[in-house]
């Protein structure tokens, strides 16, 4: 199923969630330099931080 995903929405961007899900991510990706629980979340934007001051600076991802 999942090689009928990749070869079907090829460069739609839906392979990186279909590996977070089954749990794939970290050993698929790791020839890529990609290194689990640090790679797998994205930093919140600087706008979006300042924008709402419940989040603060603190509330960054961690890594980031």
């Amino acid at each position: 199923l999942l090689t009928e995903r990749l070869a079907e929405f090829l460069g739609e961007g839906r392979r990186w969630m279909d590996l977070k899900r089954t749990g794939r991510l970290a050993t698929t990706l790791a020839r890529y330099g990609f290194r689990a629980n640090k790679n797998e979340l994205f930093p919140i934007p600087t706008g979006e931080l300042n924008a709402n001051p419940a989040i603060g600076v603190s509330g960054q991802n961690p890594g980031y």
